[in-house]
């Protein structure tokens, strides 16, 4: 349309130089579109593979045992093989996979020290769950199940344990703290090291860590922004800095990108930035799947994904009450969610 236009302008139009100025224009162009989207959020949030739809899964309700009313779940995690651990806030802990189901609760054999359990980390190495529960840490061996000796008045919210095997411990009032997995004794005392101290308030709440690529401690610290920890240096970015009011979620990507999600306008960490995702709003938590999509969990219950700046709804629950606290997909291509009233199971369509 461009190179017409400028034949038609030209009264003596020259082939080579109308090529060379429809060239420019192109490149133009998509450098203009480009720099938009970036900006303005609505690039393809997809490292690879097709995009995916709501005609790919189908969504219903788990109930992994009739006996236990498995409610309000506040996180989930994949364990061994096609195991998949659920943390309910008053329901404990419970363990599925293709043949069973497993209760943990403070009225096992193995009591859990309480059943309000707010996160859960998996560390495969050792086949140990490591959850954050009200009254303190504990450790899941198979049937046992042990306490972590903590300082005294530590309210711990989530466990982080890097490629470098040290066990971070984050807590309600904003302190991190940290051990040598390879020094760790679960008998007796231990010695922790403070990262971070506890905050002013009670809007500090360490709700998740992540490490970076380049070693890095990011520390979700909800209202009061996001930190990160790094050799000598402590870095705090405001919400006004990301973006994101509530930090409740960080993930890192398959290409190193950190997503920030929370209460609102999700936000991604890459070339020394927070980039919020203007496209999306009410995004409480994120999740990218196997073929490389990136799925959102929004305030209203909608799971939704970007193409550019098509938004799809994949589910869309009858309720418009529910949040979604978790998304997990498991091996197997499930998405598995958890939210107030339970678990929710997204199979491939097949």
């Amino acid at each position: 349309m461009f190179s017409l236009g400028l034949v038609f302008c030209n009264d003596e139009p020259v082939h080579g130089s109308s090529q060379k100025l429809w060239i420019v224009v192109e490149v133009r162009i998509f450098v203009g579109i480009l720099c938009f989207n970036l900006f303005s959020g609505i690039l393809p949030l997809r490292m690879h593979g097709e995009p995916v739809s709501s005609q790919d899964y189908v969504f219903e309700r788990y109930h992994p045992c009739d006996d236990i009313g498995f409610e309000n779940i506040y996180d989930i995690e994949l364990g061994a093989g096609t195991s998949v651990w659920f943390a309910s806030w008053g329901d404990g802990i419970a363990r599925v996979d293709e043949t069973s189901w497993r209760h943990y609760s403070e009225d096992s054999e193995s009591p859990l020290p309480s059943n309000f359990v707010k996160s859960l980390t998996f560390h495969a190495e050792r086949n140990q769950l490591w959850a954050a529960t009200t009254k303190g840490v504990v450790v899941i061996s198979g049937d046992e199940v042990q306490k972590v000796p903590l300082p005294e008045n530590f309210e711990p919210t989530c466990v982080l344990i890097n490629d470098d095997q040290t066990v971070f411990i984050g807590s309600r009032k904003g302190q991190v703290i940290s051990s040598s997995l390879s020094r760790f004794d679960l008998s007796g005392k231990f010695n922790w090291e403070t990262l971070l101290e506890a905050g002013p308030g009670n809007s500090f709440s360490v709700d998740e860590m992540i490490e970076g690529a380049d070693g890095n401690i990011w520390v979700a610290r909800n209202r009061s922004g996001v930190v990160r920890l790094s050799s000598g240096e402590t870095r705090n970015f405001t919400p006004e800095e990301t973006g994101v009011k509530r930090a409740n979620q960080i993930i890192r990507l398959s290409d190193d990108t950190l997503i920030l999600a929370g209460s609102g306008t999700p936000s991604r960490f890459k070339g020394g930035q927070w980039q919020p995702i203007s496209a999306l709003e009410a995004v409480y938590r994120s999740c990218e799947l196997v073929d490389g999509n990136l799925i959102f969990g929004k305030l209203n219950g909608n799971i939704i994904t970007l193409d550019g700046s098509k938004i799809e709804v994949l589910w869309n629950p009858d309720q418009s009450n529910i949040r979604i606290r978790s998304i997990v997909q498991d091996h197997s291509g499930r998405i598995w969610l958890g939210e107030k009233g339970g678990i929710i199971k997204g199979a491939p369509r097949r």
